[in-house]
């Protein structure tokens, strides 16, 4: 079994100072804990044009700029520091070689990466250009139908932007949604526009959603929608910072069984599967990616490895599932 690994992802991120210690930590413990179940694969060759296909040229050509200098890119919070280019093409690269291990061995993961708060023409949230939406670009001029789903506990935002009109790429987003949580969006009511009317799908989950709720989201909604949908990919960002341990998305108080109910739910989808590591900061996020990774590949060594208690859900959160899906119904012919 084959997963994507390049030693650029321990050189850096794309956040303030505070963080970027946390997460190459993460991505020290991935390597070490994986490397017992794995064999690591290196990126393809990427080109910062190839981010064109998504981004205005404008901002594209800010991050080449910044690349010899460093600076901030937003308002604050998506940094590139003197040689980030390379960790950005090595996070497309293994993107792109996470799609053809996903053509022979069913799913392909890469633990950098998920870039999804980057918009067409403006960087935030820690992603300065979209990897996913590159590769889900490529695919689209391929011919393909592709379903984009998003479990990082913040909306996929700017990758529901950038394909908001397309009824050719269907973006599922479930995040936590409470006042003053970033990024403020992904209300259920954001269904598209145009042609892409019905193609934008969100699940706004309040904090306490725990394991129940959450895994009924994926039951009733996720699993129907893609039955429905009936892609030829899947692209998916696996952020595991709604696990309960999280310092930025904890109080979702998901457990590593929610984790592990992704990882199976992605596996019984007879297409091929990109997974991306999306948020998760620190070496505690190492047990929540490793429990995807023993659901998507059936692995019971690894699971156990990792496997905790199960949280409680607030009641709150499974009537909010239950009413988002009756929404859906009520709105989408093809739901």
């Amino acid at each position: 079994m084959k997963v994507v690994w390049s030693d650029l992802f321990t050189k850096t991120f794309f956040s303030p100072p505070s963080l970027v210690e946390a997460w190459t930590s993460r991505m020290e413990e991935f390597k070490r804990r994986a490397s017992k179940y794995f064999q690591f694969e290196e990126p393809l060759e990427a080109s910062l044009e190839d981010f064109k296909l998504v981004h205005c040229e404008e901002l594209v050509e800010e991050v080449r700029k910044l690349n010899d200098v460093g600076g901030v890119l937003d308002y604050g919070d998506t940094y590139i520091y003197p040689g980030s280019l390379e960790v950005l093409l090595a996070d497309l690269g293994g993107v792109y070689r996470a799609y053809e291990i996903a053509k022979h061995q069913g799913f392909g993961y890469t633990p950098y990466g998920g870039l999804h708060h980057a918009h067409r023409c403006s960087a935030a949230g820690f992603c300065p250009l979209n990897d996913l939406a590159v590769l889900i670009e490529k695919l689209t001029k391929e011919g393909k139908r592709i379903a984009y789903l998003d479990f990082d506990v913040h909306h996929g935002d700017g990758t529901q932007e950038i394909f908001y009109e397309r009824d050719d790429v269907l973006t599922l987003s479930l995040h936590m949604y409470h006042p003053g949580f970033y990024p403020g969006t992904g209300h259920y009511s954001e269904l598209g526009r145009g042609r892409g009317l019905g193609y934008s799908l969100n699940v706004p989950l309040p904090p306490g959603t725990g394991d129940e709720a959450y895994q009924l989201a994926l039951k009733i909604i996720v699993k129907r929608a893609i039955e429905s949908f009936e892609p030829d990919v899947i692209v998916t960002q696996m952020g595991v910072d709604g696990h309960k341990d999280d310092p930025l998305g904890g109080a979702l108080n998901l457990s590593t069984n929610t984790f592990k109910a992704i990882g199976e739910l992605l596996a019984s989808f007879n297409v091929p599967v990109v997974g991306a590591g999306g948020g998760g900061y620190g070496r505690r996020s190492v047990k929540a990616m490793l429990a995807e990774l023993s659901g998507a590949f059936g692995i019971g060594e690894l699971w156990e490895e990792v496997r905790e208690e199960k949280t409680e859900s607030n009641p709150e959160a499974i009537s909010r599932v239950m009413y988002v899906k009756k929404f859906f119904e009520d709105q989408l012919d093809w739901f």
